[in-house]
């Protein structure tokens, strides 16, 4: 049975015999439970915004209590890298997780080549993430000079990030040590805003 004839069938009728209800359902594909999973976290993570949040965050916190698997960290952390509107949701998404899983989707955001506006949108998230753990001073500095080395193009937004949201958390010493000489063109736009909101701040 083609699709042009399942389409007359309840085109010319919205009761189709049971003989051709029979051949529709012989049409339908069934995907594996696991599939569907995967498929409705996507959805989610696709979906969910600002004003639908309620709903989409109570769907994701059942995702995650039925049985989180290993690759849906790796779905959230592509979602972190790609979109920036919603970066404070997939905190709190992120919250949610395992201590072993928020290390995966760390690791992952880490491990990835990322273009210049995606160092943006990971720099952002950092410096937020850092204050919704409520990180002092001392380890924030730590984990940037561990693990933001020679990845201006992150630490930047980061370090503005903090100094927007909470000036006192910002590690001064990492900012003091950032070699204006190595930044690309970007990088150095966004230092002269870092430089900027550092003065106003009164930090120095």
């Amino acid at each position: 049975m083609s699709f042009e004839e399942v389409k007359m069938s309840y085109h010319n009728s919205i009761n189709p015999s049971k003989h051709i209800i029979t051949k529709i359902e012989g049409l339908i594909e069934f995907f594996p439970k696991e599939v569907l999973e995967k498929r409705k976290l996507l959805h989610l993570l696709n979906v969910i915004s600002t004003k639908n949040k309620k709903h989409w965050v109570t769907e994701f916190n059942k995702i995650v209590k039925n049985k989180w698997k290993t690759e849906n960290n790796y779905m959230l952390a592509s979602i972190i890298i790609k979109q920036n509107l919603y970066t404070d949701i997939y905190i709190e998404m992120l919250s949610q997780l395992k201590k072993s899983d928020k290390a995966i989707v760390i690791d992952k955001i880490l491990s990835e080549e990322l273009k210049s506006n995606e160092k943006k949108i990971v720099g952002i998230f950092f410096g937020k993430w850092f204050i919704n753990l409520n990180m002092c001073k001392e380890n924030i500095e730590q984990y940037c000079k561990n693990r933001f080395e020679n990845r201006n193009g992150i630490l930047i937004p980061l370090l503005i990030t903090i100094t927007n949201l909470e000036s006192k958390l910002m590690p001064m010493n990492v900012y003091k040590g950032i070699d204006t000489s190595e930044l690309t063109t970007n990088d150095l736009m966004a230092y002269y805003d870092l430089e900027e909101l550092v003065e106003i701040k009164n930090l120095l």
